[in-house]
């Protein structure tokens, strides 16, 4: 369990979230702008659709029993828009095959982020999977629109920033994102408890697994 534990980590959003701003930051620093905002849109769509969905869930109960579906994967989304574009845009070009090794690297890495949520019983296999489809077509939507543009110049100090900034995520404290989506759905639908996951009307006769924002909300003393 150690090792999917480790795993995991890489897709939290204290990793994910400074990455995919360092992305945006090193773009910018390499005069693609118009790139930087592609990224930022495409992102932040991504990171909306993870959001509304577990809002609306825990606030309203909106799920989809026959699925055990109650809210996309973060890790899962995040890895997989994160990752790919990372590698695309730092791996060199003049490489046989290009950048798509690299590309392909990403997306393996980022999917077994996703298989660490499953084996941690952190997520069904179809909030997984939704996730994947979600994260990856965030990273290779912006691949296909970066390709009509000239390659952004890999500045080796951002390179280095880049890689401090993920390095630091790894050992900083898992960010409470779940608290918060639980804190927001509350205030929204004004119910004084949240739904969970055995609510749903097709699980409710079998355990249901402990999610992460279940584990950060009994253990969070606020």
């Amino acid at each position: 369990m150690i090792f999917w534990t480790t795993i995991t980590t890489f897709g939290d959003t204290v990793v994910m979230l400074p990455a995919a701003l360092a992305i945006a930051a090193w773009l910018a620093a390499s005069s693609a702008r118009r790139l930087a905002l592609y990224w930022i849109a495409l992102f932040g769509s991504a990171a909306a659709l993870v959001t509304l969905s577990k809002i609306a869930f825990v606030g309203w109960g909106i799920g989809l029993p026959g699925f055990d579906f109650t809210g996309i994967s973060g890790h899962a989304t995040f890895a997989l828009a994160v990752i790919p574009t990372m590698l695309y845009l730092a791996w060199p070009a003049a490489c046989s095959g290009g950048r798509a090794p690299g590309v392909l690297i990403g997306i393996a890495f980022g999917l077994l982020i996703g298989i660490s949520r499953l084996t941690l019983h952190a997520h069904s296999a179809s909030e997984v999977v939704a996730g994947c489809a979600l994260g990856l077509a965030a990273s290779l939507g912006f691949i296909g629109l970066a390709s009509a543009h000239a390659r952004p110049r890999l500045n080796p100090m951002a390179a280095a920033g880049y890689s401090i900034v993920l390095i630091a995520g790894l050992y900083a404290q898992a960010a409470p994102t779940q608290h918060w989506i639980e804190r927001v759905a509350l205030y929204l639908s004004g119910h004084a408890q949240p739904f969970r996951r055995a609510n749903l009307p097709a699980l409710a006769l079998r355990p249901a697994p402990v999610t992460d924002w279940q584990r950060e909300s009994a253990s969070d003393p606020r």
